[in-house]
């Protein structure tokens, strides 16, 4: 039997590749659940005093449920629900720039195909503009029209300057988001809810495909399961995972592990027992940057500002030899000026003062670095008695502001372009790893060996073992990562009978 772990973004894409060659595939998974949660959240150690989102006010895709698991410091996390983080995330999908991709093995860099096939089965907003041509990045289906209410009026001044702002390497597009906003029946009440739970499970969620693969005769789901490491001898290979508190092994004829970067690595190092060793981990540096329009934002789809809170605008800013940054842009509603008031350490006061005064004039832009500029992590394993413990150490390098400042001089040298400013007085720098998008702790290569793994995400010591998840990314990309992850480990079960 063939055996996925994890039901996150990269686990239903192999899946999916797996399945269409009439493979049969079991699913692993804890699969925690929003109605589960209600009954351990009390028990759980989920970290309250940290700032995260949460989903119809409940913070269950972060509870771990491994109970021989710590992870410190405890900013850092795993997720044990059924679709993983995806419970959670921005919907941002932008594949990777061909120079983003310079680093990678040569038979895995052609993600396009690929790209397609995520295409068929997620909903996307992709429309037609400097974005998705410079990122050739096509829709699959008929348009799902991505309305932007108060920013209309300011992306449409910024796309007839598209190439004014071309000739500086400044590509700008709408958002390109995993949501589908015109489901006939179903359609968007832009209620403004999106980052607290859609009332109308709109925006894509793995767990939706997880329950669609369960029509498929060759695909079994089984939750509730911790799994622990592997063990391979010559008997065959084993996955080791607790159940009910009681310890299971159970014989795999083949394994794809995509329990995202931390929990892969952690059951990759108990595997191999590669305690108390250093890997580095690759991230996607993040910020938060305000922009003040000279002229008012207005309201023109909806009545009263009704509007999503999800990002509205998509800026790639290059340079001649790679890509420096891409951001998102959102308008202010509650749940933004809360994030706003927290990060950047404003009196609550200002709260309603934003709301009701600015934020017709404030847009904010969250960007992100491609890992070639970014800090990075360390990131290893120990071991006290029966307790692992995942220790990530940030790194801290100034090439990274520097690279900030460079994009925020260059949006800036186009002022009268955008009719505002960015204010770097204002800014916001995350910490390593703050983006959640960060990975490449076995990256790829022409040749595995034992930190690294083939173009199929095996290591060197086992064939029958792949990682499919960010893990094995060789670059993190400036722009969104789940969409790339996804066609990777698409790509892996593709190429099924290369390496059967």
């Amino acid at each position: 039997m063939i055996y996925v772990i994890g039901s996150g973004p990269s686990g239903i894409s192999i899946s999916k590749a797996l399945l269409e060659k009439n493979l049969k595939v079991t699913m692993l998974d804890y699969g925690l659940d929003l109605d589960d949660s209600k009954k351990i959240v009390k028990k759980s150690s989920s970290s309250k005093h940290l700032v995260r989102k949460k989903i119809w006010g409940s913070d269950f895709p972060y509870i771990n449920m491994n109970k021989n698991l710590t992870i410190h410091p405890e900013k850092y996390f795993i997720s044990n629900a059924i679709g993983g983080l995806s419970n959670v995330w921005g919907a941002a999908i932008l594949p990777f720039n061909k120079n983003e991709l310079k680093s990678w093995p040569k038979k895995t860099k052609n993600l396009n195909k690929y790209y397609k096939k995520i295409l068929n089965f997620i909903p996307s907003t992709i429309s037609k503009d400097s974005i998705s041509k410079h990122y050739n990045f096509k829709n699959t289906k008929k348009e799902n029209h991505n309305y932007i209410d108060s920013l209309e009026e300011f992306y449409n001044n910024l796309h007839k300057r598209s190439h004014d702002l071309e000739s500086q390497k400044i590509y700008v597009g709408k958002s390109k988001l995993a949501v589908e906003f015109n489901t006939k029946g179903n359609e968007c009440t832009y209620c403004n809810q999106c980052m607290s739970g859609c009332p109308q499970n709109l925006i894509y969620n793995s767990k939706s495909t997880v329950l669609e693969l369960l029509k498929d005769k060759n695909f079994t789901y089984k939750r509730g399961y911790c799994v622990d490491k592997f063990e391979e001898n010559l008997n065959g290979l084993y996955i080791i995972c607790i159940k009910d508190n009681k310890i299971m092994k159970i014989k795999a004829e083949r394994v794809y592990l995509a329990a995202g970067a931390i929990s892969s690595f952690k059951i990759i190092c108990k595997t191999y027992r590669y305690y108390n060793t250093n890997f580095a981990i690759k991230d996607s540096a993040y910020f938060i940057l305000p922009f003040i329009s000279f002229k008012k934002l207005q309201d023109r789809n909806n009545k009263n500002g009704a509007s999503h809170s999800l990002a509205k605008i998509f800026l790639s800013v290059n340079s001649n030899k790679c890509n420096i940054a891409n951001l998102q842009l959102y308008t202010l509603n509650k749940e933004i000026i809360n994030t706003a008031l927290e990060k950047f350490k404003l009196p609550k006061f200002l709260n309603k003062f934003l709301l009701f005064f600015l934020s017709k004039r404030i847009i904010l832009a969250q960007g992100y670095l491609s890992s070639s500029n970014s800090p990075g992590m360390k990131i290893k394993l120990t071991k006290t008695a029966s307790i692992n413990k995942v220790v990530i150490t940030p790194n801290y390098a100034s090439k990274t502001s520097k690279f900030i400042k460079d994009v925020i001089k260059k949006l800036n040298k186009c002022t009268f372009i955008f009719k505002g400013k960015f204010i770097s007085s204002l800014i916001y720098s995350g910490y390593p790893g703050e983006s959640n998008h960060f990975g490449g702790i076995f990256p790829m290569s022409n040749r595995a060996s034992k930190y690294k793994t083939d173009k199929y995400g095996r290591l060197g010591s086992s064939k029958l073992i792949h990682i499919v998840d960010s893990s094995i990314l060789p670059s993190i990309p400036s722009s969104t990562i789940t969409i790339s992850v996804m066609a990777n480990a698409y790509r892996i079960g593709d190429c099924f009978y290369e390496y059967k």
